[in-house]
């Protein structure tokens, strides 16, 4: 089996004979579906300059703030970011054996979003406080109808009504921080409204996506 990095490399290089052969059918379809409409794909080439616009507008103490930027790496950043024009040469400059490139760029998605660390202790400590359904079959469904009232968490079918969906579940037994609830909220909704935006047709996904599109059901 091909991992999910392959599979992306493999796509970024349109090498679908490939991608069709790792890939379930129905997720073949629907990949060459959404790239056909300009809907994807979308790599971290894509943030290219919005992340290194973001280093160079922003001082080391501002990004000392963020998760990840310890032991000197907000230094690295800086320094790096002020002398390269491209991501690739951005991510090899950071690089060294203490910062991988993993990190690095799990770093980077931290400064583009803003993610602070006492939301990360937090989330780490609660855990999630939501669970989001993007699609089903016939047999999700009924699994879904089985198990939702054994959640410790809400179940979101449609983001439109989480207001309700969160009174719903304070006034029940359910024991979430609400507060926890609408910052892990928010920043999906925040991460599909940049998706939307970094699409090669920016004019088919709009920035409130997660409120227009449907859950995706598909009869089996």
């Amino acid at each position: 089996f091909s991992s999910a990095t392959a599979i992306r490399n493999m796509i970024a290089a349109e090498e679908w004979d490939r991608v069709k052969q790792s890939v379930p059918e129905t997720s073949y379809a629907a990949l060459k579906r959404e790239f056909s409409a300009g809907r994807g794909p979308v790599t971290p080439e894509s943030l290219e300059t919005t992340i290194i616009s973001l280093i160079r507008a922003n001082t080391r103490e501002k990004f000392s703030g963020i998760y990840g930027f310890g032991e000197g790496l907000d230094a690295r950043f800086k320094f790096c970011a002020d002398r390269c024009t491209a991501l690739h040469d951005l991510l090899d400059c950071i690089k060294t054996k203490r910062f991988t490139r993993t990190r690095i760029s799990r770093t980077i998605l931290n400064a583009v979003f803003g993610i602070e660390p006492t939301f990360v202790k937090k989330s780490r400590a609660c855990g999630p406080q939501f669970l989001r359904v993007l699609g089903f079959n016939n047999r999700g469904r009924e699994f879904l109808s089985y198990v939702k009232k054994d959640l410790s968490v809400p179940l979101i079918t449609t983001a439109s009504m989480w207001k309700k969906l969160l009174a719903k579940s304070q006034k029940g037994n359910l024991e979430i921080d609400a507060a926890l609830f609408k910052e892990q909220l928010f920043l999906d909704f925040r991460a599909s409204s940049l998706f939307g935006f970094l699409c090669p047709q920016r004019n088919t996904v709009d920035g409130i996506m997660d409120f227009t599109e449907p859950v995706r059901y598909r009869e089996e």
